[in-house]
């Protein structure tokens, strides 16, 4: 064998050798990339999962906080009416029971007056004055005292309504201080859950901007191992597969 041919198959057996070895290379840089991409998509797929079940959740507490609001509303309205119509039956039983007492003294004066006007008529009547003027005068007497007596029990009667009313408003404005306690318990609880919604907020944008984050380290990394592929002078056949699965991801991203 002279000394060419021995260089060339020295050469032949070198370059077979280098070339076998960048194919080992290439493929455990293959397979480094595949178990990348499934690390990477099953990194995308928690992620999306935890943003989907916390913009749930943050959902769920708007749901719950604009509920607990229109309570809250709804009942301060029936505490301000309660309280209202309560001021409105103190007014009214004080001015009745100012009319009930300016009509006991009138009652009281009248009937004095009755009475001495009584002993004057039978003065008048032992002394001969007519008999016919005096028990004319009594009989309106008497009407005067069943009117009186009628008006005084129509106004007892109102008195006893009023009083009733007020009890009843007093129960109501009772049970209106209940209902303010729960209304300031129901404005304690909206504003928990405002805060855990904020929360909510705040974590969903947090893990917004890690996937982003992510996607961006995601796709540096493949772009670097593609241009090492490339160094290696593989086949554009053998980055097919590669290509097809990126592609796969960047859908799955949107």
């Amino acid at each position: 064998m002279s000394t060419n041919e021995l260089r060339s198959s020295l050469l032949a057996r070198s370059f077979q050798l280098r070339n076998k070895n960048a194919e080992r290379d290439i493929e455990e840089e293959r397979l480094r990339c595949t178990e990348m991409e499934s690390e990477w998509i099953s990194l995308t797929d928690e992620l999306r999962v935890e943003i989907e079940t916390q913009r749930s959740r943050a959902e769920k507490d708007e749901t719950q906080l604009k509920q607990e609001k229109l309570s809250t509303e709804e009942l301060e309205d029936a505490l301000q009416r309660a309280v209202l119509g309560h001021a409105r039956f103190v007014e009214h039983y004080t001015e009745l029971q100012e009319k009930y007492n300016d009509l006991g003294s009138r009652y009281k004066a009248t009937g004095e007056w009755i009475t001495e006007l009584k002993k004057a008529v039978a003065k008048a009547g032992k002394k001969g004055c007519g008999s016919r003027f005096a028990k004319s005068l009594a009989t309106e007497l008497s009407a005067l005292r069943v009117e009186k007596e009628r008006e005084r029990d129509l106004l007892k009667k109102e008195n006893v309504s009023l009083k009733i009313q007020l009890r009843d408003t007093a129960e109501a404005v009772h049970t209106a201080g209940e209902v303010l306690v729960r209304l300031r318990e129901a404005e304690q609880s909206a504003s928990v859950a405002e805060e855990k919604f904020n929360e909510v907020e705040e974590e969903n944008e947090k893990l917004k901007k890690k996937m982003e984050k992510l996607k961006r380290r995601h796709k540096l990394e493949m772009a670097t191992i593609k241009q090492n592929l490339k160094n290696n002078t593989l086949p554009e056949s053998a980055l097919q597969p590669l290509h097809q699965r990126n592609l796969e991801i960047e859908l799955q991203s949107a």
